[in-house]
């Protein structure tokens, strides 16, 4: 699990409520990879809300994870997400993931685009040592165990 609590990202600290996190404009969240294979590409799972405009920004260690954070469909409705992180971007130590809201143009400036995440977890099945892909994953999985994927954890 790299974040665990909700965010709220965007410029309106209070638009979803006093009890959720405000992280502003932007937050970084620094994670662990322990055991994983970084030659295998990966798989970002991640819930998202009231996402207005496509010049938000997602990155791991510097680059833009394809897909970036998806418009959602409806405002109150939370959106499953999956992504692809590629193959060589992940290190077992030290990985930042870079969250941000930005205005329509891409900007800081003016209306910021006020929206949610939550969970962003991350799973690979190319964990040295560990079983190969094609096998089910165990979402309850020890990252440091005998068994099972890797799975990135972070602490903040």
């Amino acid at each position: 699990m790299i974040v665990n609590v909700r965010q709220h990202y965007g410029n309106e600290a209070g638009l979803f409520g006093p009890e959720l996190r405000f992280a502003g404009n932007n937050k970084d969240f620094s994670f662990d990879c322990p055991g994983l294979d970084t030659t295998s590409p990966a798989v970002l799972l991640f819930q998202t809300r009231d996402v207005d405009n496509e010049r938000n920004f997602f990155n791991i260690n510097g680059r833009d994870i394809p897909g970036g954070i998806p418009v959602s469909a409806e405002r109150d409705d939370w959106n499953a997400n999956v992504a692809i992180v590629g193959a060589g971007w992940l290190k077992d130590r030290s990985n930042v993931l870079q969250i941000g809201a930005r205005n329509d143009q891409g900007g800081l400036l003016g209306d910021i685009d006020d929206f949610l995440i939550n969970n962003v977890v991350h799973s690979s099945a190319g964990a040295r040592g560990r079983r190969g892909a094609g096998h089910d994953h165990d979402l309850n999985a020890d990252p440091m165990g005998e068994g099972g994927d890797a799975f990135c954890h972070s602490e903040f």
